[in-house]
């Protein structure tokens, strides 16, 4: 089998979750979108080629490292009867994440995409543009690496589609952001005007083990669920 993996790190990120309010909140990691996103830049490709790739290839995202989530205050331009006001804001921020991505498909979209994907046409960005991502590149072929589906498997910090089933989870290291749900986009069509959305349970410093079935790569030792 063959993928395409991605190292990603920055000193700090900000994957922004659009149903926060009071408050710029983060997920603790990107998107699948958001990856679609950073592949197009390293590739140089286009929206139109970027929508057309998201149906061939599925994506796993495990978070290597989070140091802390810390805070800054932005000035957002709030638009009120016709002036302009600059509005003290919170947002959260990641300090120096690291992740490991995942990215496969059938063979032939993987061998098109790895030709694309080496070319670093563009940089890639932990979430805004003013926070620049250090992204690296591996190919790997390996007869091991293979798909397995499972009920009650034990994910460490990974991205796991939820159903609304039960689920239990474990401490494993000494930083602990507890499991939570959120909404992300999976998919985008005709210029993002329409969205689709899939529910995903996330954390940090622990093994979540959800009781439905979960589909995921193994690669040395490693569980990767995909989306």
């Amino acid at each position: 089998m063959k993928a395409i993996f991605l190292h990603l790190r920055s000193d700090f990120a900000h994957w922004r979750n659009p149903f926060s309010i009071s408050v710029l909140e983060t997920f603790l990691a990107p998107q699948k979108t958001t990856v679609l996103g950073i592949v197009g830049a390293l590739a140089g490709l286009g929206e139109s080629e970027i929508e057309e790739l998201q149906s061939k290839i599925k994506v796993g995202i495990k978070i290597k490292k989070i140091e802390s989530i810390c805070m800054d205050i932005v000035r957002l331009v709030n638009l009120k009867e016709g002036k302009s006001t600059l509005t003290p804001t919170a947002r959260q921020l990641l300090f120096r994440p690291e992740y490991e991505i995942v990215i496969i498909g059938s063979e032939k979209t993987i061998e098109e995409l790895e030709k694309k994907v080496k070319k670093y046409v563009f940089p890639a960005y932990a979430g805004i543009s003013e926070l620049l991502g250090e992204v690296s590149v591996n190919i790997v072929k390996d007869n091991t690496m293979h798909i397995e589906r499972g009920k009650n498997v034990g994910f460490i910090n990974t991205s796991i589609p939820y159903k609304n089933e039960h689920y239990s989870w474990d401490k494993v290291s000494s930083l602990v952001i507890p499991p939570r749900v959120f909404k992300k986009t999976i998919s985008f069509y005709k210029n993002r005007k329409r969205r689709e959305f899939l529910d995903i349970i996330e954390g940090y410093g622990v093994k979540i083990i959800p009781s439905w079935e979960v589909e995921f790569l193994v690669y040395n030792n490693e569980f990767f669920p995909v989306f």
